[in-house]
């Protein structure tokens, strides 16, 4: 439940604002900055909601490093559910369509929040994030950056990012062999 009204405190942010086709100015981004505090003061009024679940709303976009909002928390200052669906977050707010860009492929989402897991993003809960996503894509087919179709085979517990692959009759390890990487999954 904490998930699913993380981000009810935009319903008091304007539509100019939610949909502005372009960059925020500061005082609209300071503005939408607000969503957090807003929902944690939706759901604390709400009667059969938790606390738990208004502190989800509040700390969603906090960051490991200190570098989030509204209260610039780190590590441990941050409530364990509040992690989880920042992790959540992030992979639906880069893998869906805005206003402002387009959606970015499913393979460079994965690829850019495991980057992101060694600072902002909770590494163990990013890693179990990414290696359950990477394990539905067994058997799904894959264009390489040299624009080479394969087919994921196996997912690896500690690189799941880079998985043994089929490419015709032909193994490879891209764990091992860092001179190609998937650069799409085909019908995402």
């Amino acid at each position: 439940m904490a998930g699913f009204l993380h981000d009810i405190g935009k319903m008091r942010i304007p539509e100019t604002i939610l949909n502005k086709p372009g960059q925020l100015s500061d005082e609209e981004f300071a503005f939408m900055k607000k969503h957090t505090v807003f929902g944690y003061d939706i759901i604390q009024t709400t009667e059969g909601t938790t606390e738990r679940q208004a502190i989800v709303a509040l700390q969603h976009h906090e960051r490991m490093d200190g570098s989030g909002y509204p209260n610039g928390l780190v590590r441990d200052e941050i409530d364990l559910y509040s992690r989880i669906i920042s992790v959540v977050d992030v992979f639906h707010a880069m893998s869906s369509k805005r206003v402002y860009r387009d959606a970015s492929p499913f393979y460079e989402v994965l690829y850019e929040m495991n980057e992101e897991s060694f600072g902002q993003l909770d590494p163990a809960i990013t890693r179990l994030f990414i290696e359950k996503m990477m394990l539905s894509l067994i058997g799904h087919h894959v264009r390489l950056t040299d624009n080479q179709t394969a087919s994921i085979v196996m997912i690896h517990k500690q690189d799941p990012i880079h998985p043994l692959i089929r490419i015709g009759d032909q193994f490879v390890d891209l764990s091992k062999d860092r001179t190609v990487h998937i650069k799409e999954v085909i019908g995402q």
